[in-house]
C-alpha cells in the first residue's frame, strides 16, 4: 500500500498509536491522519522498525502523496 488515510475525530490517541505503529510495521510507506477536531493534516513517511522517521502537521496548503502518481 502506498497511500493510507486516516480520518480521526475521537480516537486520534489511538490512531497515532497503536494503529500507526501497525501500518509502519507492515511497511504502508504513507498515512495521513485527518485531524478533524485540530483541523489539519498529519503526515508521515518511510516507515522503519515499526515508526515513521518523517512526519508533518499541515494547517492548510496541497498536499500531494509522494509515491502516488497524481494526474
Amino acid at each position: 500500500m502506498l497511500l493510507l488515510v486516516e480520518v480521526s475525530d475521537s480516537s486520534l490517541a489511538y490512531d497515532r498509536g497503536r494503529k500507526l505503529a501497525l501500518y509502519a510495521q507492515f511497511g504502508v510507506a504513507e498515512v495521513w491522519i485527518v485531524d478533524l477536531a485540530g483541523s489539519a493534516v498529519e503526515i508521515y513517511r518511510q516507515p522503519k522498525e515499526g515508526a515513521y522517521s518523517l512526519t508533518e502537521r499541515r494547517i492548510d496548503g496541497a498536499l500531494a502523496p509522494i509515491l502516488v502518481p497524481v494526474s
